[in-house]
């Protein structure tokens, strides 16, 4: 049908997660999105995926971890970013590549 893939865990994130997230942060106000991603290496599949969902691996900032996630990498996005990502997303949703 020429449309590329779009796997339903992105958009699923930019449609229902997104908006959540907005909403949380014009209540309390919070800067960073953050995750850990339990992947074995940074250039693993699961820190590749958030990556393409605008997440990077930051040095800079931390966060407490349990020591289950010790070994996990720590991925972080600025909240103000989403709403551009999530725009640019559904942009390109339907356009053939």
């Amino acid at each position: 049908m020429g449309m590329s893939p779009r796997g339903i865990g992105k958009t699923m994130f930019w449609e229902f997660v997104v908006p959540v997230i907005q909403q949380v942060r014009s209540l309390v106000g919070c800067e960073y999105l953050y995750l850990v991603a339990a992947d074995s290496k940074k250039s693993g599949r699961l820190v590749r995926y958030y990556h393409e969902l605008g997440f990077a691996i930051r040095e800079d900032l931390s966060v407490s971890k349990p020591e289950y996630d010790f070994c996990c990498f720590f991925m972080c996005q600025k909240v103000t970013s989403l709403r551009n990502r999530r725009n640019a997303f559904f942009r390109s949703y339907n356009i053939a590549e």
